[in-house]
């Protein structure tokens, strides 16, 4: 498969660099990046987790959880 990829002149000259670095042509350097990250197990999903989360004593307004405020623990 062939893809093109428009990069920012900054992140060329980064990965140039650590191509040459390594002693690899930039398409070998970027070839082996692509090839780590799938090889990369993926994590397992967050939702799956059980969320301990602590809980504060507001007074009057009774205790504030995390997941009461946030819609990224629910």
């Amino acid at each position: 498969m062939t893809i093109t990829l428009e990069l920012e002149p900054d992140v060329e000259r980064g990965l140039r660099e650590q191509a040459q670095a390594s002693g690899l042509t930039l398409e070998s350097f970027v070839h082996d990046l692509v090839n780590r990250q799938v090889r990369v197990p993926i994590p397992p999903v967050a939702a799956k987790r059980t969320l301990n989360l602590p809980a504060r004593d507001l007074g009057d307004m009774g205790s504030l959880h995390r997941r009461d405020i946030y819609d990224d623990v629910r």
